[in-house]
């Protein structure tokens, strides 16, 4: 199963990437939001 995750984050880095710096260009901290996402699923996971 981690060998699976980790096969889908690089895959979909690059869109992630490409997110993050489109949101920055609206002033927003797109990392901020995808790391608060990446809590929020992690915690709830984690129930």
């Amino acid at each position: 199963a981690d060998d699976e995750a980790a096969k889908w984050r690089a895959a979909t880095k690059p869109v992630e990437e490409a997110w993050i710096r489109g949101v920055k260009e609206r002033g927003l901290d797109g990392q901020k939001i995808v790391d608060d996402v990446r809590a929020a699923v992690a915690k709830h996971m984690a129930a």
